[in-house]
C-alpha cells in the first residue's frame, strides 16, 4: 500500500512539475504538436528529399555540388569558414561547379543575422529548404536514423562537406583538408572534361 501512495506521490509530483515548467515558458508549448499517423506520413511526403528546393535546383542538375553542413553554434564550422571560402574563390571561373551552406541551426532568426555578416560565401539554402532539412540530411547521412516508439535519433556530424555530382555523394568531409578537396574536386572537372 506505501509503495502505490509513494508512486502515486511521485507521478502527481511530476506532473506538476511538468505544468509548472509549461507555464513558465509558454515557448515550449509552441513547439508541442500532436499529430495522427496519417498526419506525419503526408508530412513526410510533402516534405521529402525529392520535393525539396536543394533536389529540384541543384541536385538534378549537372553541376558539382559542395554542401557544407554546418550550425552558427558549432565552433569547428565557424573556424572552417575561411578555408571553404578559399576553396570557394579558388574555384570561381568555374561555373559548372556550385558551393550551398544548409545550416542545421532551428534559430531561423540567429541564422539570418549571422548570414547578414557575410562571414560565409557559399550559397545558403537553409531557409528555402527549411521544413526539408531532415529529409536532406537522412539522404546525406544514407538515412541513418534511429528510432523506436519512444525516441528518434538522428546523428550528424558538424561541419560536414559533401562532394556531390550525377545524383551520387562523391566524397564526404568531416574536417576540411584544403589540399584533399581541392585534389578532389580538380580529378572531378578532369575526368568530366575528358
Amino acid at each position: 500500500m506505501n509503495r502505490k501512495i509513494i508512486i502515486f506521490g511521485l507521478a502527481f509530483v511530476s506532473l506538476l512539475l511538468l505544468l509548472f515548467i509549461l507555464l513558465r515558458n509558454p515557448e515550449v508549448l509552441k513547439n508541442l504538436k500532436i499529430r495522427t499517423t496519417e498526419q506525419v506520413k503526408e508530412e513526410e511526403k510533402k516534405y521529402a528529399f525529392k520535393n525539396s528546393p536543394f533536389y529540384k535546383e541543384y541536385y538534378t542538375s549537372d553541376q558539382l555540388i559542395v554542401l557544407n553542413l554546418w550550425a552558427t553554434w558549432c565552433e569547428p564550422c565557424l573556424t572552417e569558414i575561411p578555408i571553404l571560402n578559399k576553396v570557394k574563390n579558388h574555384y570561381s571561373n568555374q561555373n559548372k561547379i556550385v558551393f550551398l551552406s544548409l545550416s542545421l541551426d532551428d534559430d531561423s532568426a540567429k541564422l539570418k543575422s549571422f548570414l547578414k555578416s557575410n562571414r560565409f560565401q557559399f550559397q545558403d539554402i537553409t531557409l528555402k529548404n527549411f521544413q526539408h532539412r531532415k529529409s536532406l540530411t537522412d539522404y546525406l547521412n544514407g538515412n541513418k536514423t534511429y528510432e523506436n516508439s519512444f525516441i528518434k535519433i538522428r546523428s550528424n556530424v558538424l561541419p560536414t562537406t559533401y562532394i556531390l555530382r550525377d545524383q551520387k555523394i562523391i566524397n564526404v568531409y568531416t574536417a576540411i583538408d584544403s589540399n584533399k578537396i581541392y585534389r578532389n574536386i580538380d580529378s572531378i572537372i578532369t575526368v568530366a572534361k575528358q
